[in-house]
């Protein structure tokens, strides 16, 4: 198994998964992107802070869908 994360700008993740983590933040602020490569699959994923200081993270597709767990 080979896993690769690196943070991005919000900027360089592909339109239609910022499209979804923006419409995913409801809110919240976006604390940082990773871009997550694992096993030829290449997921995006979002880690959202809510005003309790709770940090919540989901990991997007490259078309925008969310990752199935």
């Amino acid at each position: 198994m080979k896993l690769e994360e690196e943070t991005v700008p919000l900027e360089k993740v592909p339109e239609a998964a910022r499209t979804a983590i923006e419409a995913g933040a409801k809110g919240m602020k976006i604390s940082r992107v990773r871009l997550i490569k694992e096993d030829g699959v290449v997921t995006d994923e979002a880690a959202y802070l809510n005003a309790k200081g709770k940090i919540t993270e989901v990991e997007y597709l490259e078309d925008g869908k969310p990752k199935p767990e």
